[in-house]
């Protein structure tokens, strides 16, 4: 068994060069494929730049998918722009979201523009040591079924699945209240908010529901840290974080040791209908604050089935406010 064991994670960096991809860091110790001409760094007075020169011709029909690890926080520069036989296109000057937090974002070069080859420009503040890594991905367009006509496309890499518009550079889509049948997903908070500003989530119930889930994104917290939910003032448990494959590149070491993870994980739990009441209710997340400013939350959602359907007006009514943790 041992033998076996060893020889399946041997040839599990085989398996990921076959799918076409390849991850850079600074340190420049790989050795690029064949349509990677070059890496260079450019430092600079207030921009540094990171070029990558892609050749032309070495991989028809395909879009080239950019994931960029950085270290994300307030203030600062960050874009990345595509140089090719068209000139300059820029792919995303908005890509920073503010958080103190290992971040990523997945930008996409069309067919086109890929095939005949050109430049990959990464700008960040000079000295900031911003950019992390970057992935780079060949992908190709697939068609699917859906029953929801107003399906988006999006961009499915890896364990991600990341909304067309956000590949051209635009924030995170904003979520909205839903209503489905007897279900209602009521919005309590859609963007990121630090655990050690002691965030309170308020959802106003007209009637208790059948059944209860809670659900947000969750980002700078130890892969083996727990994430606990309060709902007025009582434990209610910890939340179930989801934990991406380990060959993510998402995963990174730090030099005491401790791992990160880069980016936002789905995080959900299933609450007890007795832990609510009729009227205001208030949910509140205790975690360890762990690396840096300590873990965000966003997207954070309440899904509430009833014993009737529903019709708008939501009954759930959400707001946040400061409020401190248990």
């Amino acid at each position: 068994m041992q033998v076996l064991l060893g020889s399946v994670l041997a040839a599990v960096p085989g398996i990921l060069h076959a799918s076409g991809g390849w991850v850079w860091e600074p340190s420049g110790d790989k050795v690029p494929p064949a349509w990677v001409e070059s890496v260079r760094a450019q430092p600079g007075a207030a921009v540094d730049t990171f070029e990558f020169r892609i050749r032309p011709g070495l991989q028809p029909g395909k879009a080239l998918a950019i994931t960029l690890f950085f270290q994300d926080g307030k203030g600062g520069i960050f874009r990345v722009l595509w140089s090719g036989t068209t000139g300059d296109i820029l792919l995303g000057d908005r890509l920073l979201e503010g958080v103190e937090m290992l971040n990523r974002r997945t930008l996409l070069v069309s067919e086109g523009e890929a095939a005949a080859g050109g430049r990959i420009l990464v700008q960040c503040d000079a000295g900031s040591v911003r950019l992390k890594r970057v992935a780079l991905d060949w992908v190709v367009p697939a068609a699917f079924y859906t029953a929801d006509e107003g399906s988006a496309p999006y961009v499915r890499l890896r364990d991600q699945e990341i909304g067309k518009a956000e590949t051209e550079g635009a924030p995170p889509e904003p979520r909205d209240d839903a209503i489905h049948a007897r279900v209602v997903a009521a919005l309590l908070q859609d963007s990121p908010v630090g655990l050690s500003e002691d965030p309170a989530f308020q959802a106003d119930l007209v009637a208790v529901p059948d059944r209860v889930l809670w659900e947000c994104e969750v980002a700078n917290l130890a892969p083996d840290s727990p994430l606990c939910l309060w709902i007025n003032n009582k434990m209610a448990g910890v939340v179930s974080v989801h934990q991406p494959d380990l060959w993510d590149p998402g995963w990174f070491r730090e030099g005491d040791g401790t791992v990160r993870y880069a980016g936002w994980r789905k995080a959900r739990f299933w609450v007890d209908p007795s832990l609510l009441s009729t009227g205001m209710n208030l949910f509140q997340l205790d975690a360890p604050l762990g690396f840096g400013g300590g873990p965000s939350v966003r997207r954070v959602l309440l899904q509430a089935a009833f014993d009737r359907p529903v019709a708008a007006p939501s009954p759930v009514s959400a707001e946040v406010q400061p409020t401190p943790n248990p």
